[in-house]
């Protein structure tokens, strides 16, 4: 983590221009400046918080507590096919949970669906046994299986928005060194194309302060 923090840095600080925005000579090349620094603003605080997902891609909810899977959705015709989404989920609460919840497990041994691979399943909580924390579920409220409660991967909240589906892709190391490279071209396209092309633009003219002869 510390190694990804550091090259992260070194981008940066390759990347950031040592022109004040206050030594261009126009506006329009004022606002370029400080666009870029919004958007170098922006770019860093999205990295940290993609790094906090990527950190955390195995679930254990060490740093965030919620996260990104892609599960089978409740509530399908078994006898159809079954679609998948990204969803959002948080951290199991034994004491919060209750019949009727919905959790996201891996059903395995395919007691409650018979899949030709394992997949992140959306099942109903139907009853939960406090004496030792085993869990009753259905998917479709006909066949039950019994799970403990380190089985549940996380509680469903909702379907992912845009942005979730981005963190998702971030939680895998293809799609999280993808997203990075793609920063570094924004940045850097931005800062070559309208700053680094021609420099002498955002500094004062020379002209400007000769005296001026009749």
């Amino acid at each position: 983590m510390k190694n990804i923090f550091k090259k992260i840095k070194r981008i940066l600080l390759f990347l950031t221009p040592r022109i004040r925005v206050t030594k261009a000579k126009t506006w329009p090349m004022r606002l370029s400046l400080i666009f870029f620094y919004v958007l170098l603003a922006l770019v860093v605080i999205n990295v940290v918080v993609k790094s906090l997902y990527f950190y955390d891609n195995t679930y254990q909810y060490r740093i965030l507590s919620h996260s990104y899977i892609e599960a089978i959705l409740p509530e399908q015709p078994i006898d159809q096919p079954l679609n998948t989404k990204i969803t959002r989920i948080k951290e199991p609460n034994l004491d919060t949970l209750k019949p009727g919840d919905h959790v996201v497990i891996h059903d395995h041994d395919n007691v409650l669906l018979s899949l030709s691979e394992s997949f992140p399943l959306i099942v109903t909580v139907v009853d939960i046994m406090g004496e030792n924390n085993a869990i009753e579920v259905s998917y479709d409220a006909t066949i039950s299986a019994m799970i403990d409660h380190h089985d549940i991967i996380g509680s469903y909240q909702k379907e992912a928005n845009f942005g979730g589906i981005y963190y998702y892709t971030a939680m895998f190391p293809m799609g999280y060194y993808s997203l990075m490279f793609s920063h570094i071209i924004l940045l850097s396209g931005y800062y070559y194309i309208l700053i680094y092309d021609k420099p002498s633009r955002f500094l004062p003219d020379k002209n400007d302060h000769k005296p001026k002869t009749t």
